[in-house]
């Protein structure tokens, strides 16, 4: 093994018969095209998901260490059953903007403490805007 060019002095870079400066640029150029290809595709972006059962878990936790029941929710909600409330904290529904922002007041917390949410990558059918795309 001998540095590039017989010179020592030539970057620090070792030069190994195995090697050539062609082999180096097919590599090279592989790297290149599949980082263009990464940045240059305009489908793909981050999407934030909502993670049910975690939310479910926190829902729940929130709601045993308020000092509300499920069928004080029920009358604070306004509903005839407390099924949505179980379901919610069984992570079988979620509850809608509304009634999470409610809950969320019921409970005196936020909603960033009731819901859990992840970002997630997707792929649109068309190009989204680069504030959104994966590698903008």
């Amino acid at each position: 093994m001998k540095y590039g060019g017989g010179n020592p002095s030539f970057d620090g870079v070792l030069w190994n018969s195995e090697f050539s400066f062609k082999g180096i640029v097919d590599v090279l150029s592989k790297l290149e095209v599949s980082y263009m290809i990464q940045t240059l595709n305009t489908k793909i972006f981050l999407n934030p998901i909502i993670l049910v059962d975690e939310t479910a878990k926190n829902i729940t936790a929130q709601i045993e260490s308020s000092n509300l029941n499920v069928s004080e929710l029920q009358n604070l909600f306004g509903f005839e059953q407390p099924q949505a409330i179980y379901n919610w904290r069984e992570g079988k529904s979620l509850p809608s903007l509304d009634n999470i922002i409610k809950l969320a007041y019921f409970l005196h917390t936020s909603v960033d403490e009731l819901v859990v949410s992840c970002m997630r990558e997707n792929q649109a059918k068309r190009e989204v805007p680069q504030e959104f795309r994966l590698n903008a």
